[in-house]
């Protein structure tokens, strides 16, 4: 049902603003009575490479649980091709270190580190230049404990039994950019794969820069 939900939001947002950049474009192109060889477009001001636009963001959190402290670190370097003025989408990657320490009330506390990665697409639509709604989809590749209630340690290498997994996220949110050729993003998303509880609010906090959005 959130998948449906996400999904649902998204494609409604992204036909509602190709609808009205693609009416805006459509009255532009009429004014124009310069045409342009086809050899030329490739590379004129409205043709392929002129549309994209590139960026990353920083990942950073920090947090804990029961005693213990989570630091994830990384980047998610993008580049997105403008549909319209507003409207663009692309591919994504994400690479990003996780580290929790395990206080066990000793001196040598329990480390966990693991180096994560994935891929993903995303669209976004600025609004009024300073604002944008992003949704997005991203396969993540996770070496996680299974069990945290439970911490096995290997006796062979004492390190901590881990398992990798490949876990979807949905992204659905909304963000400020500062405008400009280079720009500051700032946003939100939320992720509808997780599950939402007291304990568990599923916000991501993203920040970042961009290259020509």
């Amino acid at each position: 049902m959130k998948k449906f939900l996400f999904f649902t939001t998204l494609i409604a947002i992204l036909i509602g603003g190709f609808s009205l950049d693609a009416d805006a474009q459509y009255r532009k192109k009429k004014k124009k009575k310069k045409k342009k060889k086809a050899q030329d477009e490739y590379f004129d001001d409205s043709g392929f490479v002129h549309k994209l636009w590139y960026g990353s963001d920083a990942v950073f959190r920090f947090g804990g649980f029961n005693g213990s402290t989570e630091l994830t670190y990384g980047l998610s370097p993008m580049v997105a091709y403008k549909l319209t003025d507003n409207l663009s989408a692309g591919p994504k990657v994400t690479f990003n270190n996780y580290i929790v320490n395990f206080a066990n009330g000793t001196q040598d506390d329990i480390k966990f580190k693991s180096f994560n990665y994935g891929a993903g697409i995303f669209a976004r639509y600025k609004i009024f230049n300073s604002y944008f709604i992003h949704g997005e989809f991203e396969g993540i590749s996770e070496e996680i404990i299974p069990d945290l209630s439970r911490i096995e340690i290997d006796p062979a290498t004492n390190e901590i039994l881990t398992e990798r997994q490949w876990n979807n996220h949905y992204y659905l949110g909304a963000g400020y950019t500062s405008g400009g050729t280079l720009a500051i993003n700032i946003y939100l998303l939320w992720d509808f794969s997780e599950e939402f509880n007291s304990s568990n609010i599923p916000i991501n906090y993203r920040f970042g820069l961009t290259y020509k959005f």
